[in-house]
């Protein structure tokens, strides 16, 4: 057993993104597949983590029971924050 290919081997989380302005949505297998679109895979894995939002898109985990459902209600939590200053 290779312990250097054990320590390596990690879990791929799908993500989606929701564009805060626009609603479009973008889905990637894996954060490291949004890093080669463009975006940063630790400021996505982050905002999945939590309510932060990077390059205009709010993000989920897509293997999460309605990621849909917690996509909006980032959505509107970033905008009411918006608008109350």
């Amino acid at each position: 057993c290779d312990i250097a290919k054990v320590a390596k081997v990690r879990k791929e989380r799908p993500v989606v993104g929701m564009n805060v302005f626009t609603k479009q949505v973008l889905q990637f297998k894996s954060t490291s597949e949004a890093g080669r679109n463009g975006f940063n895979l630790t400021n996505v894995h982050r905002c999945c983590k939590s309510y932060g939002v990077h390059r205009g898109y709010v993000w989920v985990f897509d293997d999460i029971e309605s990621p849909q459902s917690l996509l909006e209600s980032k959505v509107s939590h970033i905008l009411s924050k918006t608008r109350t200053g």
